[in-house]
């Protein structure tokens, strides 16, 4: 119960999302759901429609089940945040410590955000079967996320032998989860500050080449990309 008072405060005292006005009622409804996922409450059907100042029936014209709006909410979260031009950094390193760096300083902001919407689409899932294909989507993008910086690293020569570019992406991809920031910046109180370091350290301290490791031949770099030389 603590944790659960606590939590709801903090999501209630984030800063909502800045959004234009809606223009139609369906967006007007996915503003609505949006606004009562940060201000921390139940993603109930009813209250969103008394957000979007109109009727359950009304809403259900738009979306048939709670899935589907939070689908909306998750695609129209991410739009808000600017996924794109946030991961810009990430794009554009030209080295393996910038390039984790980056990855650490966007995960960091992006869990911020996304945070009330995993929450609710976390909770959906263990009642409602309907989620588990969006939440097994949001998680093979994640992975596939990893798995492309984990791919960087190796074209660099940068990755360790301990690793192939298939369980690199997903130790990124599992150090990305929302949960594990929840647990750090909502549960242990860690900074922002502190996670984003924390997380670039652990992210160059597992998965870098060592200065006294040697480079791999182009045989042995060839197996590891293809996930045949693995110790992890």
């Amino acid at each position: 119960m603590v944790r659960a008072m606590a939590t709801s405060k903090r999501v209630a005292a984030a800063r909502e999302p800045t959004a234009p006005p809606a223009t139609d009622t369906r967006q007007r409804i996915i503003q609505a759901g949006l606004a009562v996922l940060t201000r921390g409450e139940p993603f109930s059907l009813g209250e969103i429609a008394r957000e979007a100042g109109i009727s359950r029936q009304a809403l259900y014209l738009h979306f048939d089940s709670r899935v589907a709006l939070a689908v909306a909410v998750a695609q129209y979260s991410d739009e808000l945040f600017g996924v794109e031009q946030a991961l810009a950094p990430v794009r554009e390193a030209t080295d393996a410590p910038s390039l984790l760096r980056a990855q650490a300083r966007f995960v960091t902001k992006y869990n911020e955000r996304l945070y009330p919407v995993v929450r609710m689409a976390d909770a959906l899932r263990q009642t409602d079967p309907d989620m588990a294909a969006p939440w097994e989507d949001r998680l093979a993008a994640r992975r596939a996320g990893g798995r492309a910086i984990a791919a960087r690293l190796d074209q660099w020569g940068a990755l360790s032998d301990e690793w192939t570019v298939e369980t690199a992406g997903d130790w990124i991809c599992a150090l990305a989860s929302v949960k594990l920031w929840e647990e750090l910046v909502i549960d242990l109180r860690w900074s922002k500050e502190r996670f984003a370091r924390s997380l670039e350290q652990q992210l160059c301290s597992a998965l870098l080449r060592t200065p006294g490791e040697e480079a791999p031949t182009a045989v042995a770099h060839s197996a590891k990309g293809t996930g045949k030389k693995s110790r992890a």
